[in-house]
């Protein structure tokens, strides 16, 4: 069992998709082990929030823009693991992740503010749920599985 993974997640993981300039990474700690926001603070890294399941920082470079999301979660839990199939999914079906794109295009369209995109696009995740679940299921999916 690996001590942390740190994983590219989101759709500037996915090769081809339409993205903002801001990756995505997911960080699984073992079991216990916690970021302290006093140490994410020490790398660079803003405290942003926290929930029942993740918690989730900013990374900013030098002249201050907004340019990593950082999601910690234990290591092998759900919120990490749906992360990383969210991802290899939009890999292996690149008609979904078309649609994914189109979907999130037409948000920002249709708002042009960056409040509530991520709870706009929440649906069409959801939507997707049952049938990644299926496809990690019937593909024996793993983190890190060759594809």
């Amino acid at each position: 069992m690996p001590t942390a993974r740190i994983e590219h997640v989101g759709s500037t993981g996915v090769p081809g998709m339409d993205a903002k300039p801001i990756i995505d990474i997911s960080l699984g700690l073992p079991p216990g082990v916690r970021l302290r926001v006093d140490a994410a603070r020490a790398i660079g890294l803003e405290f942003r929030s926290v929930s029942s399941e993740s918690t989730h920082f900013v990374l900013r470079d030098g002249a201050g823009r907004h340019v990593a999301h950082v999601h910690v979660n234990p290591l092998d839990s759900e919120p990490e693991l749906r992360l990383l199939r969210f991802r290899d999914f939009l890999r292996m079906h690149p008609d979904v992740a078309g649609e994914y794109a189109a979907t999130k295009r037409a948000i920002l369209a249709a708002t042009r503010v960056r409040e509530g995109y991520t709870e706009a696009k929440s649906p069409f995740i959801r939507g997707l749920e049952d049938r990644i679940r299926s496809w990690a299921a019937r593909t024996r999916w793993a983190p890190h599985q060759p594809r």
